[in-house]
C-alpha cells in the first residue's frame, strides 16, 4: 500500500520509481514511509544493491542462496495450485531443506523490486533461524514458506473471495499460508490463507538486529537506514499555540487502491486519454478565466471516481485556509509524458519543491492519505511523530501495526472519501487541549515503538510465531521471546560489566 505522504508513503511514501510504467509522470512503488519532509528509509539503485551484498559476518545474507534454480517442491498439491493461481503479481518463495539449506526463488525486476524481495526472504530466514533453531537440524524435514512484499497482495482471487464465486484457478480455500509483508484488506475472511507480517519497511533494521544482535546492540536506538523520525534528528520543536493552523500534505500523485478491489481510482492523469486534469483544464478554457477554472475544480469534486489525494489537493487549491497541499515528485518526470508535467505546473497542482522535516512540523494538523495499498505503510508512524495531530486515513486496508494505534487516542479517524474532513478539522481547531493530548499520545507511542525490543517483539509476533503455521504445526520448536531476548536489566548489568573491563584494559595499556 508511497514523503511527504508516498514522497507520503512517496506523500507518504518512500518513493521509488518504477521501471514498469509507460505512461505516468511519477509512478512509484511505495517502500514506505513519510516523505521528504520526514523519511527516507532506503537510499537508491546502488545503496540498495550494496544493502543486499555480501557483509564479513553477515551469516544470514551469506547462508541464504538466491537462485533462480532452487529447489521449490512442497508436500501435496497445494505448491503448484498457488502458483498457478496466484497471479498477476509475483509470489516469492523461500525454501529450506536439511541438504542444501535455505534457497530463495529470484524474480526479474528493477532493483527496487528486487531489493524488497530479498529484504522479505533475509526477514523469514533471519526469523527461522533466531527462534526456530532446532528446527533446522539435518533429522527435520524440508519447507517452503511463501510471502509477497508488493503494495498489497496481488492475486487475480481477490474478486472472487469478494463476489463468494469461486471460478476456476481459485481455490483459495486450498492454498498454504502465504506471509504478506505489507498491506491488505481489514476483513481477513476475503483471503484466509494470508498472513500479515512485519511490515517490509521496518524489516531493515529488524534484519541487522537479528542477525548481528549482542549486548551493545540491544541498549541503542534501532538503525534505521537512511531513515529520519522527527524530534531524533535535530527538527526544532514548535509549541502548540504557534503551529500554522492548516492540515499539512505534500506527496506523489498515486492511485488509489488496486484494480482487484472496490473503490479503486487511477490517479489525475493515468494517460493521455484518462486524464483527469486535462479535463479541468480544457473545461476552464485552456487556463483563461478564473471563474471557469473553478467551476472546473468544483465539478470535479463532485465526482466520485477521484483519489483522495486529488481531492485535498483541490480542496486546497480553492480555499487555503484551511489545507496546504500540493503533489510532488522526487523523481525526474517520464519524458514520454510532457502532458502531466505542464499541467502540474498550470494549475498548480504540483509544488516546486520537496517540503522538510522542518517544514512539515511548523504545521499543526497532518493527514496521512493512502496510495495503491489504502495506507502509507510508516508513513503514519512518521506523521504522528509531530508536534502537530493527525488526521489518519481510514480505508478498508491495514498494515502490521494499525492493531496498536487507536482514534482519538492516536489520531482523528477521517472518513476514506474525506466527506468528513472538514467537520473534524473544525472540531479540532474547537478542541485544541484534547488534539494537545492526542498528538502527544502519538509521538510516545512512536517513541515506545522505535526501540529494538519493541520492534523485535513486534517481528516476533507477527512473523515468528504466524510461520508455525508453516513450519512448526506442533510447536515444538517456537523459542520463547524473553528466552531469545533476555531482559534489558540483565542486558545493562552485562554492559556495566563490559564497560569496566573495558576501562581497566585501557588504563593497563595506558599504564604500559
Amino acid at each position: 500500500m508511497r514523503t511527504t505522504e508516498d514522497a507520503d508513503r512517496a506523500s507518504e511514501s518512500l518513493l521509488r520509481p518504477t521501471t514498469t510504467s509507460s505512461s505516468r509522470v511519477c509512478r512509484w512503488r511505495r517502500v514506505g514511509g513519510g516523505l521528504g519532509a520526514l523519511v527516507v528509509l532506503f537510499g537508491a539503485g546502488a545503496a540498495l544493491a550494496a544493502a543486499f551484498g555480501a557483509r564479513d559476518g553477515d551469516n544470514v545474507a551469506a547462508a541464504l542462496a538466491f537462485d533462480k534454480s532452487a529447489p521449490t517442491t512442497t508436500t501435496g498439491d497445494s505448491h503448484v495450485n498457488i502458483r498457478d493461481e496466484w497471479g498477476p503479481g509475483p509470489l516469492h518463495e523461500v525454501h529450506w531443506d536439511a541438504k542444501t539449506g535455505f534457497h530463495y526463488d529470484a524474480h526479474d525486476g528493477s532493483s527496487f523490486e528486487k531489493f524488497e524481495e530479498k529484504l522479505g526472504a533475509r526477514m523469514i530466514q533471519s526469523t527461522v533461524m533466531k527462534y526456530y533453531p532446532t528446527r533446522l537440524k539435518s533429522d527435520q524435514p524440508s519447507f517452503s514458506v511463501y510471502y509477497t512484499v508488493e503494495d498489497y497482495p496481488k492475486t487475480k482471487c481477490w474478486k472472487s473471495a469478494r463476489t463468494g464465486l469461486a471460478p476456476e484457478g481459485c481455490h483459495t480455500d486450498q492454498w498454504p499460508r502465504v506471509y504478506n509483508f505489507a498491506s491488505q484488506p481489514k476483513d481477513a475472511s476475503l483471503l484466509p490463507a494470508l498472513d500479515q507480517v512485519t511490515l517490509i519497511t521496518i524489516a531493515e533494521p529488524l534484519v541487522d538486529m537479528l542477525e548481528h544482535e549482542g549486548e551493545d546492540a540491544k541498549l541503542e536506538p534501532p538503525n534505521w537506514p537512511k531513515q529520519q523520525v522527527f524530534g531524533m534528528n535535530g527538527e526544532n520543536a514548535t509549541a502548540w499555540e504557534n503551529l500554522i493552523p492548516k492540515i499539512a500534505w505534500q506527496g506523489t500523485d498515486y492511485r488509489f487502491y488496486g484494480p482487484e478491489f472496490d473503490g479503486f481510482k487511477e490517479d489525475s492523469c493515468h494517460h493521455p486519454n484518462d486524464c483527469v486534469l486535462n479535463q479541468i483544464w480544457q473545461r476552464a478554457g485552456g487556463g483563461h478565466g478564473k471563474a471557469n477554472y473553478t467551476l472546473a475544480m468544483r465539478e470535479t469534486l463532485a465526482r466520485n471516481d477521484i483519489t483522495p489525494r486529488l481531492r485535498l489537493v483541490l480542496n486546497s487549491l480553492l480555499d487555503n485556509s484551511w489545507i496546504d497541499a500540493k503533489f510532488f515528485c522526487v523523481a525526474r518526470y517520464d519524458s514520454r509524458f510532457p502532458l502531466r508535467v505542464k499541467l502540474g505546473k498550470e494549475l498548480r497542482v504540483e509544488a516546486d519543491r520537496k517540503m522538510t522535516g522542518d517544514d512539515l512540523a511548523k504545521y499543526r494538523y497532518h493527514i496521512d492519505l493512502g496510495g495503491a495499498g489504502g495506507t502509507t505503510w510508516t508513513g503514519t508512524i512518521h506523521k504522528m511523530s509531530l508536534p502537530g495531530v493527525l488526521f489518519h486515513h481510514e480505508t478498508a486496508m491495514r498494515d502490521s501495526y494499525f492493531d496498536s494505534i487507536k482514534p482519538w487516542v492516536h489520531y482523528i479517524p477521517v472518513a476514506e472519501d474525506l466527506r468528513d474532513l472538514r467537520q473534524k478539522f473544525d472540531w479540532a481547531q474547537a478542541n485544541p487541549q484534547k488534539c494537545k493530548q492526542i498528538s502527544a499520545a502519538a509521538s510516545a507511542w512512536v517513541k515506545a515503538f522505535n526501540t529494538r525490543r519493541a520492534l523485535l517483539r513486534h517481528n516476533y509476533n507477527t512473523l515468528a510465531v504466524n510461520l508455525a503455521k508453516t513450519i512448526d504445526p506442533s510447536k515444538k520448536h517456537l523459542v520463547p521471546f524473553e528466552k531469545a531476548h533476555p531482559s534489558a536489566m540483565l542486558g545493562r548489568m552485562r554492559q556495566r560489566i563490559l564497560n569496566g573491563l573495558r576501562r581497566a584494559a585501557r588504563a593497563r595499556a595506558a599504564a604500559q
